[in-house]
């Protein structure tokens, strides 16, 4: 089956279907250089986030050269920090609802740290489908409860914007999270909220993964506590 999208001039795109939400295959199947063409590998495959138009694929080796394309192309299937902030970045920019200062490097490198199960420093394809569809999510959860659109959500509206978002915590871990994450009113940012809940997210499922015995309860030694609080 074939589909018509936007690509840079010289790139033909066969689309395969994926099982996963919004994600789609793409086989590049010839690059063009003006009446000359040449046949990539059949192994040079693309994935696509497909309701923003974001590229990631492996090296197409070619004789064409300088690319011009306002999609995001990575040369390898990780993702870097700062690569996640471009991202992010040309996402949020579409949202004039949405207040915020912009991703920073050091919060995008903090979300990667999270995230990196395998200490790369960079986000896999699982790792990135992961935060890619939870940021989808939470990114309606926070339009959602923005009752005044102001753009922000106030201390009063966060802890039922929490508890939507899957984070149900008790008072004195919200008075924490407000001193660490809003600004002096109150108020937390979309970015803000994002990488809140990118560490919440993270810091609960390696909660998880340490309680063997599924007890709410968890031994870690220094080693274990060290590697677990440092690199986040």
């Amino acid at each position: 089956m074939w589909s018509a999208i936007s690509t840079p001039a010289n790139l033909c795109l066969q689309i395969l279907p994926h099982p996963a939400d919004h994600w789609l295959m793409l086989r590049p199947m010839s690059l063009r250089k003006r009446s000359s063409s040449a046949e990539c590998s059949s192994s040079s495959l693309a994935m696509l986030v497909f309701d923003e138009q974001v590229f990631i694929y492996t090296q197409i080796r070619t004789i064409n050269t300088g690319y011009h394309t306002h999609f995001l192309w990575f040369q390898d299937m990780e993702v870097s920090p700062n690569e996640l902030m471009n991202i992010l970045n040309k996402i949020i920019s579409k949202h004039g609802d949405l207040k915020t200062d912009g991703f920073t490097i050091e919060s995008c490198r903090s979300m990667v740290a999270v995230m990196d199960s395998d200490s790369t420093g960079k986000l896999g394809f699982h790792e990135f489908k992961h935060i890619w569809n939870n940021i989808k999510k939470w990114q309606g959860v926070y339009k959602s409860y923005d009752r005044d659109r102001s753009g922000t959500i106030g201390a009063d509206e966060l802890p039922a914007a929490f508890r939507a978002a899957g984070f149900p915590l008790n008072d004195q871990l919200f008075q924490m999270i407000i001193r660490r994450y809003s600004d002096e009113n109150g108020n937390m940012d979309f970015d803000n909220y994002i990488g809140c809940l990118v560490r919440l997210d993270a810091m609960c499922r390696a909660f998880k993964t340490l309680d063997k015995d599924n007890d709410g309860t968890i031994k870690v030694n220094v080693q274990e506590w060290l590697q677990l609080t440092m690199y986040s």
